[in-house]
C-alpha cells in the first residue's frame, strides 16, 4: 500500500542522458510508469526531436541511475 499523498498519476519532469548524444532528453512521465514504458516514451522523444545518432527501436535499452542525481527520500 502507497503512502498518503502518492499519487501515480501525478508527472514528473526527468532528464534522460542517451551516450553519443550532445545533451540529455527532458519528458515528463507518471511516477506510476513503468521502467519499459518510461524507455519507449524517452526513446519516441528523442526521435520525435531528430537526434542523432539514431536509435534502433529493435534495440534493448536500460536506465541507469545517475550519481549525480539528486532524490527525495
Amino acid at each position: 500500500m502507497q503512502g498518503p499523498g502518492y499519487n501515480k498519476d501525478a508527472k514528473v519532469v526527468i532528464n534522460v542522458s542517451v551516450e553519443g548524444s550532445p545533451g540529455p532528453v527532458r519528458t515528463m512521465v507518471k511516477l506510476g510508469c513503468t521502467v519499459e514504458q518510461t524507455i519507449k516514451l524517452v526513446v519516441n522523444k528523442y526521435a520525435e526531436e531528430g537526434r542523432s545518432p539514431k536509435l534502433d527501436h529493435n534495440f534493448t535499452f536500460e536506465l541507469h541511475q545517475s550519481y549525480f542525481s539528486l532524490q527525495c527520500k
